[in-house]
């Protein structure tokens, strides 16, 4: 009889282990964190619904009262400050109990960390704040004095500033760029200028054929559709723009002298005005309605 009893005793502590429900992650993102002066526990709530998630940090002796709370923004951490007795550290998500922080200490309400890892906790019954070294606990000293019967209760860093990142293109030994359009030159010699050919210009996304047409003008621009710079809000890649420069060479063979000489007598020597330029004459004229 009294093995049936046991055997009984046994399942139905089988049984609540296996339906108890599993602790709740202390930090998590969006729940509500209650401390409490009387029973020294800290309870957590759905910050969605409000309801009941568990009890997940129980302060430990000295410390007494639990007051203020602070998560730690990187150390998975957490600080309860008490009425009495010290700062207690936690992990932040298991609930597990770290260290004290000043235990033989008066009234430490609140503490936070610092961004180099150290605590500051409020000693209220001197006025003070106090830096703690966050790995040992040991203290470092006084961090702030503040005015008698301050009794600081709390305290937090002000909001976070704005982080401004400056972008500079380097300089690129091709191509340049005005928006989404991707501007390059090339060279090519009197003869392919006058002749035409078919080259290859370099873009961003490697060379691609292209034909220079007869007659090309040095200074001439041509456009090279899609192959800009990409439009980041969803719209068409910009063109590139490719100037042509005609170059002439400085120095000669005699055999390309020859061949220029024979060239320049089938041309003639007379100068002409160059396609779209006005002379200080003709400006003259403009400027007299003539």
């Amino acid at each position: 009889m009294t093995t049936r009893y046991v055997l009984r005793f046994a399942l139905l502590v089988l049984s609540l282990v296996l339906v108890a429900p599993p602790a709740h992650a202390v930090g998590g993102i969006g729940d509500l964190y209650v401390t409490s002066d009387a029973s020294n526990l800290t309870r957590g709530d759905s910050g969605a619904t409000g309801s009941f998630l568990g009890v997940h940090l129980t302060s430990v002796a000295p410390a007494s009262g639990q007051l203020a709370i602070h998560f730690g923004d990187v150390n998975g951490r957490v600080l309860v400050g008490h009425f009495s007795g010290g700062v207690n550290e936690f992990d932040a998500t298991t609930g597990a109990f770290i260290k004290t922080y000043n235990p033989g200490g008066g009234w430490m309400w609140s503490a936070l960390y610092r961004p180099n890892g150290n605590v500051l906790a409020t000693l209220s019954s001197v006025d003070k704040v106090v830096e703690f070294d966050g790995t040992t606990g040991a203290v470092i000293g006084v961090f702030a004095n503040l005015p008698a019967l301050t009794l600081p209760s709390d305290m937090r860093y002000g909001p976070n500033g704005n982080l401004y990142v400056k972008m500079r293109v380097a300089a690129h030994p091709i191509f340049t760029r005005s928006g989404k359009t991707v501007m390059s030159q090339i060279g090519v010699n009197v003869a392919q200028a006058a002749l035409g050919d078919e080259l290859e210009v370099e873009t961003l996304d490697g060379a691609v054929d292209f034909r220079l047409p007869p007659g090309t003008q040095s200074g001439q621009q041509f456009r090279v559709r899609g192959k800009g710079v990409p439009d980041l809000r969803g719209g068409d890649r910009g063109d590139q723009i490719v100037t042509v420069q005609v170059l002439v060479p400085k120095q000669l063979s005699p055999e390309q002298r020859d061949l220029f000489q024979q060239l320049s007598e089938t041309l003639g020597s007379e100068i002409t005005t160059a396609p779209g330029h006005r002379s200080f004459f003709d400006k003259v004229k403009d400027a007299l309605g003539v």
